[in-house]
């Protein structure tokens, strides 16, 4: 909290920057990680390619619904987002709608 208190974060700035370069400059302040800034482009910006692999939330959804129901890596979520281009952003909301909201089987 301190870090992103003490940035000078020119929000409107961040709005006209490609995706990768918002993602440098969030993760660039102390305390702000990847996750942060991919749901950052996701929910803020709404950015239709930003995919927060790392969340473990979305994690748990591609086991579930494209994999063995084990939990897949960052990395295997990553590799699956591709296949969701451009809408990576909605797809990624639709799973996490899916595993939360299905019913208990």
């Amino acid at each position: 909290m301190i870090g992103l208190a003490q940035a000078d974060v020119g929000y409107d700035e961040l709005a006209r920057l490609p995706d990768d370069e918002v993602k440098a400059r969030l993760v660039s302040i102390r305390g702000l990680g990847e996750w942060t800034a991919d749901w950052f482009l996701a929910r803020h910006l709404a950015r239709p390619r930003a995919w927060p692999a790392g969340d473990l939330g979305l994690r748990k959804a591609a086991g579930a619904f494209y994999g063995d129901d084990s939990l897949p890596s960052i990395e295997e979520v990553r590799v699956l987002g591709a296949r969701f281009d451009p809408f990576q952003n909605l797809t990624a909301h639709y799973l996490l709608a899916g595993l939360y909201l299905a019913p208990a089987a």
